[in-house]
């Protein structure tokens, strides 16, 4: 009973997170945006929740994952190698399952991103640098501590194949609301180098650059 709860209690407590980094910084980017929020305040708003939801997932996974994990800076020259593996399979593979899916008959409908993304051309200069650091930085690193640190570290004591496909459905289904998706592929990729490296922030610079060159063709795209 005590370990029903127990795994209640973590589903719940990251169901929470994953609402948390997904939904606030990107409200309050928008709100900015919109004229709702002064720029001081979605500044300063945009950097608290992002310094408390880090001080939360780093507190979890010293307590449910594998703390050792966040000790791994600075990046070491050998990484560099597995980092450059890992986004090009990353790209590779996700472009493929893009194509694959739509040789299938799956509609991908970007219709909402490229007009943000038009939008985002004519901004100001402080909605675009919040912009590029929620994408290239904030957002990789929260997502790596929850997805990786926390739900596979602690689900790889079962297995490690189990672990890697598990987070990477969780990580695909709070990104597109879908099983089957290419954040699917990327999460698996990301398990993987995780699993083969033990290095948080490999994964954390490998989702970076995923981020940032999804958002550059979006750009090319407009």
């Amino acid at each position: 009973m005590e370990k029903s709860i127990s795994i209640l209690k973590k589903i719940i407590t990251c169901f929470l997170l994953t609402f948390a980094i997904q939904v606030v910084p990107l409200t309050v980017v928008r709100r900015f945006y919109d004229g709702v929020m002064g720029d001081v305040f979605s500044v300063g708003f945009f950097l608290l929740s992002f310094f408390i939801c880090l001080t939360i997932l780093v507190c979890l996974i010293k307590r449910w994952g594998d703390k050792t994990t966040l000790y791994c800076l600075p990046i070491k020259w050998v990484e560099l190698k597995w980092i450059v593996l890992a986004y090009l399979a990353n790209l590779v593979l996700v472009v493929g399952f893009i194509f694959f899916t739509t040789v299938l008959g799956k509609v991908h409908d970007n219709t909402s991103s490229l007009s943000f993304f038009q939008h985002l051309e004519t901004s100001g200069f402080l909605y675009i640098v919040l912009f590029w650091l929620s994408t290239t930085f904030t957002q990789p690193l929260l997502e790596e501590i929850l997805f990786r640190g926390i739900i596979l570290g602690s689900l790889e004591k079962y297995s490690h194949i189990v672990a890697i496909i598990l987070s990477a459905v969780l990580f695909g289904f709070a990104h597109d609301g879908e099983m089957l998706s290419q954040h699917l592929v990327s999460g698996i990729v990301l398990g993987i180098l995780y699993i083969k490296r033990r290095n948080l922030y490999s994964c954390v610079v490998v989702h970076g650059l995923m981020n940032a060159t999804v958002t550059c063709l979006f750009f090319l795209a407009t």
